[in-house]
């Protein structure tokens, strides 16, 4: 809806909305899933809990054992349905017996960052719908190669669990963007929080019954270091499941300070804040990317060499910075610039600046002028349909159950993901290099810079390569 509509119509039509409404849910209950969850510790436990209301949980799987024993299935919180009867789920610590099965239709992968892509790949080979936490990728290449496995197997519905989207107050802020409320869009800043840091942390035994081995899967082989034995807990809600976690380690939870992980803040809020942006421009699709990103004096712990930290006991991904990222006009899209920032005053969350005004959203809220002109009030069910591709308006693991039985493309999809995701990456490879990064987005590569170009891909470690598309 252009600014014109909504100023002709302000008083209020049939269709708009009443002031603070949300959407009405339409469209009938979607059939239950049989599905699978891979990973099931910290975000994946919640995952879990919130498909179970739309998807029977026919098996949970993790390298832990001390995750299921002691939560899945003493809790009896997780199920899937036998007639009238809950069921609990099975349980596995090997993710291929749950993908070998013929009865599962659909796969939650809440790993850690640096399984996403294996895991979810060798699910849609297997005939899977996935579900798939943020952040997709661990790499740039790996971005490619999901890209390519998605278009391979149009038939499996791929969702990426960026929940943002799904937030009332996230679809209002695209709304006012892409209805030219604030205008053209000269600058957008992301604020992403500054990222955690730790003391010297020290070899200990790997704790209880993980499979250490499994879980560093492609990363090189490292020893488990933690803060103390055991430790206190990170954070409250793995406090209230009993769990006794080292406040610091590399591994549950902590492992995204962690180069060899993930990208630290740049993919772990970056994969929402840099996504809300871009999703709310359009700037979706191949070759709508940034030319150049520049993330050069971030701060870290520990020095870095040619790109690698030159001490391995302590946190590694970046502190603070200042990312500027270059958007190129392209077709319907003038030029722009994003700065990706640990701190402004504006805190955590994305601020949009048009030559007509601007808006600040985040987690909980969004605020501007045109907020409290009544602006965002205005929207149709209509309006917020259109956003989600004529689908019903209604939760992130709902819709991810709907798009899977009806074949539906989902609001987080892989493409708008990856096309956001690389940017991130590319600032994570600069704050490394401490110098800035050029992008050819049309062809996915890196541009003048060789050492860069080393950082486009890992090695995988022997036995947990990434499959062939």
């Amino acid at each position: 809806m252009k600014r014109r509509t909504f100023l002709q119509n302000a008083v209020g039509a049939a269709a708009a909305l009443t002031l603070g409404r949300f959407p009405k849910l339409r469209g009938e209950e979607p059939p239950r899933l049989r599905m699978g969850a891979i990973g099931v510790g910290n975000q994946g436990y919640w995952n879990v809990l919130s498909l179970n209301q739309y998807a029977d949980m026919a098996a949970v799987c993790d390298l832990d054992i001390d995750y299921l024993l002691g939560k899945i299935l003493e809790e009896k919180r997780v199920f899937r349905k036998e007639g009238d009867e809950q069921v609990p789920p099975d349980v596995y610590s090997d993710y291929r017996r749950v993908l070998d099965r013929d009865d599962i239709d659909a796969i939650l992968v809440a790993t850690p960052d640096h399984w996403h892509t294996k895991i979810a790949i060798e699910a849609l080979q297997a005939g899977k719908h996935v579900y798939c936490q943020k952040p997709l990728t661990l790499t740039l290449a790996e971005s490619v190669l999901f890209e390519k496995a998605v278009a391979k197997y149009p038939d499996r519905v791929c969702q990426v669990g960026t929940q943002r989207r799904t937030q009332k107050h996230m679809m209002q802020a695209a709304l006012l963007v892409r209805g030219g409320f604030l205008g053209e869009i000269q600058r957008i800043t992301c604020v992403l929080g500054e990222g955690r840091q730790s003391g010297h942390l020290q070899k200990f035994p790997v704790p209880g019954k993980l499979d250490w081995n499994t879980w560093i899967g492609q990363a090189p082989m490292r020893d488990y270091i933690a803060s103390s034995a055991d430790g206190g807990t990170l954070w409250g809600d793995i406090a209230k499941r009993g769990a006794s976690l080292p406040d610091q380690s590399n591994g549950h939870v902590t492992y995204r300070w962690w180069h060899d992980f993930s990208g630290g803040k740049f993919t772990d809020w970056g994969a929402h804040f840099v996504d809300i942006a871009l999703w709310a421009l359009g700037r979706q699709s191949v070759g709508t990317g940034p030319s150049l990103v520049d993330a050069s004096g971030s701060t870290f712990l520990v020095p870095h060499k040619d790109g690698y930290p030159v001490e391995d006991d302590i946190y590694q991904t970046a502190i603070t910075f200042d990312a500027t990222c270059v958007f190129p006009a392209s077709g319907e899209h003038p030029a722009f610039e994003m700065r990706i920032k640990s701190n402004a005053p504006e805190k955590e969350g994305v601020l949009f600046e048009g030559t007509k005004g601007r808006i600040h959203v985040n987690c909980d809220r969004i605020k501007g002028k045109l907020i409290e002109e009544g602006a965002a009030d205005q929207f149709t069910d209509e309006d917020y349909v259109s956003l989600y591709g004529g689908l019903p308006v209604e939760d992130h693991f709902k819709h991810f159950v709907r798009c899977a039985s009806e074949g539906k493309k989902p609001i987080s999809d892989v493409p708008t993901h990856v096309q956001a995701l690389n940017v991130c990456h590319l600032a994570a490879i600069s704050s490394r290099l401490d110098r800035p990064i050029e992008w050819d987005d049309a062809n996915r590569q890196i541009v003048g810079d060789d050492q860069a170009v080393s950082f486009f891909a890992r090695d995988q470690r022997k036995g947990f390569e990434l499959p062939q598309v």
